[in-house]
């Protein structure tokens, strides 16, 4: 039988990092099926042109409103933006029903869900993966990481983008099991990036970086990032980020070689620094 323990204090520490709800709505909503028994609300950013899909997983707790001038940049540039509302979710009206355990197998299910809706509205288009902190780890088992819960390899995906990963949980993974990400990764985190009770060192965000074997692999830390760099817009460093992200994505999610040959090039634009790999 699968032994599925995260420490109380873990979940506890992760929890501490839920979002307000945003003012602003996603461009619209629809409900999916995910399991048998259970639906999922999935904010959807869809621009005129559709050049690829964009499946996004937000953080223990949060939701996708949060995210909304991110998402909104990348439906910019022409991804059809699908971001499920996960049942740990406060916002979500079946919260309450999901222990755990429970609600990281839900997690598995609305990730899939979210990578076949995108086929129904885009059908052939690439797919990449996105997510901020525990929602990075799913984003990151789309592309290969394992963890004692099962994979997301399945779902085909391009490319991985991680904001401020979760790292290390003991009990679900390890590094050896999040270096497994065989696809191309890029990992945004900062040098203030920490979670009281769950990462003291922000270090520990860079570990699918370090014991990674993907061909292509970067690392971004902002100097004096935290943990939700990604949305705080009005941060010098926010543009500088978020360019680097772009360029990604278009990169390796959409096959621009100007984009990769930039990348590839290391390029540093302080306060970001940049590893490649």
């Amino acid at each position: 039988m699968f032994r599925f323990r995260i420490q109380q204090a873990v979940l506890s520490a992760l929890l501490t990092v839920v979002f307000a709800t945003s003012a602003l709505a996603a461009e619209r909503t629809m409900e999916v099926d995910v399991a048998d028994d259970r639906k999922t609300s999935v904010s959807i950013y869809q621009p005129d042109t559709v050049q690829g899909v964009l499946l996004f997983s937000h953080g223990l707790g949060g939701n996708p409103d949060h995210f909304k001038p991110l998402l909104r940049s990348f439906e910019q540039d022409g991804w059809l933006v699908i971001a499920p509302l996960h049942v740990d979710s406060e916002q979500h009206p079946r919260h309450d029903e999901f222990d755990r355990r429970a609600t990281f197998i839900a997690r598995i299910a609305d990730f899939k869900a979210a990578a076949e809706l995108g086929n129904k509205l885009a059908p052939g288009l690439p797919q990449v993966a996105v997510g901020h902190s525990y929602g990075s780890l799913f984003a990151m088992m789309a592309g290969g990481a394992k963890t004692l819960a099962g994979d997301l390899t399945s779902t085909g995906v391009k490319a991985v983008l991680a904001f401020s990963t979760p790292g290390v949980i003991k009990g679900l993974t390890s590094a050896k099991k999040l270096g497994k990400v065989a696809i191309p990764l890029m990992i945004i985190t900062g040098d203030a990036d920490v979670v009281p009770g769950l990462i003291a060192d922000p270090a520990e965000h860079r570990a699918a970086f370090d014991s990674g074997s993907a061909d292509a692999a970067y690392l971004i830390v902002v100097a004096g990032g935290e943990h939700e760099l990604s949305v705080v817009t009005e941060a010098p460093a926010y543009a500088a980020l978020l360019a680097d992200a772009r360029l990604f994505l278009s990169a390796y999610g959409l096959g621009n070689k100007e984009a990769k040959a930039k990348l590839e090039a290391c390029p540093q634009q302080p306060p970001l620094a940049m590893e490649c790999r």
